[in-house]
């Protein structure tokens, strides 16, 4: 049974998720607004946070971006639920510090989907807890820390997935489409998605002898940060 903290000012909407959430077995705990969401999150670190946009007093990407300057949340899972479903706003929560991003109305079966996959470990991906090294980059999946030469890097859950998956396998080109597969499995997310994620990825991994870089027209490849 995992944690899942649910910030939305709305008290039906609040209602339908913490119903979702007590249905799929998870614990679910509420917050009418982001700075109540936040003390609850300080309180008690969840395992996901179900999040609204627009919001009395500060907004859900504000939530975010609060949250992910705290090193406790950096691996806490975040997946937006709102009316705001432009492409604009997508790109603008995921900067936020956001894992997912799901448009108002929502599907309960796909909303069910993507909340077992947020909680789905890391550590699960490629099927081992072996320490990976390349370069100056170290990632340890048993504890999810990722290093680059003596500085710890904070990714979000699914950057962290991202890398994995490239450590495991470097020097390979990865269409946007084996990505997706491999990393959003259950959930519908745009290729734009993956292009977010590895722009935010690429900037904390500044000063890393690897990097991912793009090969136009075919996807993206682990290599020396020197080769593009």
């Amino acid at each position: 049974m995992a944690q899942v903290l649910i910030i939305d000012d709305n008290p039906d909407t609040l209602g339908t998720l913490k119903e979702l959430v007590l249905s799929l077995g998870h614990e679910a705990r509420t917050a009418p607004s982001g700075e109540e969401g936040i003390e609850r999150a300080r309180e008690r670190v969840p395992e996901l946070i179900l999040l609204d946009w627009e919001m009395t007093g500060i907004s859900g990407p504000e939530v975010c971006r609060r949250l992910r300057a705290d090193s406790a949340f950096k691996q806490v899972p975040i997946i937006m639920v709102t009316a705001r479903a432009d492409v604009e706003s997508r790109i603008e929560g995921l900067e936020a510090g956001a894992d997912d991003y799901l448009g108002k109305p929502f599907q309960r079966e796909e909303l069910s989907a993507r909340v077992c996959l947020s909680l789905r470990k890391p550590v699960l991906l490629g099927g081992s807890d072996q320490l990976l090294e390349l370069g100056n980059v170290r990632l340890n999946p048993r504890s999810m820390e990722v290093a680059v030469g003596e500085h710890t890097i904070h990714l979000t859950s699914r950057e962290f997935e991202i890398l994995q998956f490239f450590m495991r396998h470097p020097d390979r080109v990865y269409d946007r489409k084996v990505i997706l597969k491999e990393i959003w499995p259950e959930t519908v997310v745009g290729a734009r998605t993956v292009d977010t994620h590895i722009t935010h990825l690429r900037k904390k991994m500044a000063g890393a002898t690897h990097a991912i870089g793009t090969v136009h027209g075919q996807g993206f490849i682990l290599r020396p940060a020197d080769s593009d």
